[in-house]
């Protein structure tokens, strides 16, 4: 599809005819919309609008993080080496009790949908492999234009066209003048040691809770992605008990990585997966 040359501010609600929800929360609302406004050539585009409610905006850091999704999402339209690899922002506008971001439309399902239909709920190697390789190639893109990504799982990742491309930014935050950030937020069963252990809900002493974290928290993200792949399940499950058991467990990591029966990866996975899920991010593969 056509994509503007600069992000565009349209006028409002009235410029969309908006054809299905696809998220309705508390916060936010997305919707499948077409463009009706005549404006940068977009007019009949299919895109994707998240409307933000202002009304729980409560403070700077939440406020941030939408300036800093609408920021993330701009650069990658801007770089061409991010076509096609993940969403981009097309524009934004304002109502009265909103703030919304017009985004690229994705043909595709969640990563998940895919290996939970494949043969025996998961992916084989090959297939996985192709996958973390191309993901890991996007957060490398990412890490150099200064975002750290903070949510990477299987919903945040479409397939399209047989490549895996992401979709939300709602977590992404341009470190690249500290190279930290200290910031609790993700998705437990994906979280890494350093961010949990800011968060109080953890206590793992190889972690240092005042340092805050960097880009490695992503490329544990990826580990916990790759064997969901592989094995159709996160390799220390997902929060339906306590959540310390799983903390336990990934603090023990990669002793207590969990490999589904009938999943034999070869010596090398092994070893990325292993290098990836490394408790203390020092000693991480990043």
């Amino acid at each position: 599809m056509k994509e503007p040359s600069s992000s565009i501010c349209f006028k409002g609600s009235e410029s969309f005819d908006f054809i299905r929800s696809i998220h309705s929360g508390r916060k936010s609302k997305v919707w499948v919309a077409k463009i009706e406004e005549d404006v940068g050539g977009l007019a009949g585009t299919l895109c994707v609008v998240k409307m933000i409610e202002t009304g729980h905006l409560h403070s700077r850091e939440q406020v941030e993080h939408v300036w800093e999704e609408r920021q993330a999402a701009d650069m990658a339209r801007q770089n061409p080496s991010l076509r096609g690899r993940c969403c981009v922002l097309l524009g934004t506008y304002k109502t009265q009790t909103q703030v919304c971001l017009v985004l690229t439309a994705m043909r595709g399902d969640p990563i998940h949908h895919h290996f939970q239909h494949a043969d025996g709920g998961h992916f084989t190697e090959f297939r996985t492999k192709f996958y973390i390789h191309y993901i890991a190639s996007t957060l490398k893109i990412l890490h150099e234009e200064g975002y750290i990504y903070r949510d990477l799982k299987a919903s945040n990742v479409l397939l399209v066209e047989g490549r895996p491309v992401l979709i939300d930014f709602g977590m992404c935050k341009n470190i690249s003048k500290t190279g930290r950030t200290y910031s609790v937020c993700g998705t437990y069963h994906a979280m890494a040691p350093e961010v949990r252990a800011l968060s109080g809900l953890d206590h793992d002493t190889r972690v240092a809770t005042t340092s805050g974290y960097g880009y490695p928290v992503d490329f544990w993200g990826l580990g916990i992605l790759l064997v969901e792949l592989l094995t159709g399940k996160p390799p220390f499950g997902y929060r339906n008990g306590d959540i310390g058991d799983l903390f336990e467990l990934s603090r023990g990591s990669p002793s207590t990585i969990h490999w589904a029966a009938g999943v034999q990866p070869s010596r090398d996975l092994r070893d990325l997966v292993e290098s990836l899920l490394q408790p203390d991010p020092s000693k991480r593969l990043a």
